[in-house]
């Protein structure tokens, strides 16, 4: 028997997320872009700690990616999620924001009870990069490019953090003194 619970395997789709992005002006959150998530490998990683009842293991942030220049092209992979994170230099740098809202549930079909949860963050209060202390502001010409999904087991050690999706091939948001930044990330389970 220990043979065979120790060579079973479950096979599961990656998660698909569609997040839309919003600017956010006196609490008004308004449609600006939306697309379609890459999950990484590093998700499976999660969704096994969550199954298993980690407790500290759920998402709970996201990233805001952002350059105090030119915004570089990023062609996102299922692998390297958080060394690419850990890799990031100046001009280039994230926003690590946490979720502000309990998470939503939604049926995808009526095979389904509660298969989408949705997650929202915004920029609000926050004005320093996470990774390389870069100014996020108007006078920085901060440009928001990508996002990420990250579980932080604790909040205050950004190198315990693993991400779950990445969002990317989107027009830059420019970071203005009226607007703040929001994303509401809905992850379908199939």
């Amino acid at each position: 028997m220990e043979t065979l619970f120790n060579t079973m395997k479950i096979s599961i789709r990656p998660p698909k997320g569609t997040p839309s992005v919003f600017g956010i002006t006196n609490e008004l959150w308004t449609p600006l872009q939306h697309g379609n998530n890459i999950a990484v490998y590093s998700a499976a990683d999660i969704l096994a700690k969550v199954l298993a009842g980690t407790s500290t293991f759920k998402v709970n942030t996201i990233y805001f990616e952002f350059s105090n220049s030119t915004p570089p092209s990023v062609t996102p992979t299922r692998s390297g999620a958080k060394a690419y994170y850990t890799g990031l230099t100046a001009p280039q740098d994230f926003v690590r924001a946490p979720i502000i809202a309990d998470p939503t549930f939604l049926a995808s079909g009526s095979d389904y009870v509660s298969n989408v949860v949705t997650f929202l963050s915004s920029t609000k209060g926050i004005f320093v990069g996470a990774k390389n202390g870069l100014p996020f502001t108007v006078g920085a010409s901060s440009q928001v490019y990508g996002f990420a999904l990250v579980s932080a087991p604790v909040p205050t050690d950004m190198s315990q953090d693993t991400v779950f999706a990445r969002f990317y091939n989107m027009t830059p948001i420019t970071k203005t003194s009226n607007q703040e930044i929001g994303v509401s990330w809905p992850v379908e389970m199939q």
